[in-house]
């Protein structure tokens, strides 16, 4: 039967601040788990006699592993302007590129909100990739 036939949707994404680039990966499998993007480098061919461009892509090795809803969420900003988004406050008090979940619960706290909107936040960040978990309660800011 056709609907127990394995199942993929890839999905691929031009970085808004690279248009030499393609990053694709799969988004949905029925038959495996998300695993990291690949990151390709457009390269152009000549081939003057079209009107269009026409390009070639290379794998770039040296890519940051991430899943592409990963890089998805870094090139969706629109995701992360919410008016109760403390992200900056949350960078400005990383000591070193490190911060604790208490840091981050008390900056929620002050700003009027709950322990339960700084754990959103920090699941949110971590999906985003903007935070790694180094240990339990300690997050490490990672670099862009």
């Amino acid at each position: 039967m056709l609907r127990q036939a394995a199942r993929l949707l890839i999905f691929a994404i031009e970085p808004p601040d690279d248009d030499t680039k393609l990053i694709v990966g799969i988004e949905k499998a029925n038959a495996t788990s998300r695993a990291a993007a690949t990151t390709y480098r457009k390269v152009p061919r000549d081939h003057s006699q079209l009107v269009e461009k026409v390009w070639a892509v290379e794998e770039i090795t040296d890519a940051p592993a991430l899943t592409i809803r990963q890089w998805h969420d870094r090139y969706r900003t629109d995701r992360d302007h919410r008016t109760s988004d403390r992200w900056l406050l949350v960078l400005a008090a990383a000591d070193q590129g490190l911060i604790q979940r208490a840091d981050i619960t008390t900056i929620y706290e002050d700003s009027g909100s709950d322990e339960a909107a700084a754990d959103k936040a920090i699941n949110r960040w971590l999906k985003a990739g903007r935070l790694i978990k180094k240990e339990r309660g300690i997050y490490e800011i990672a670099s862009s």
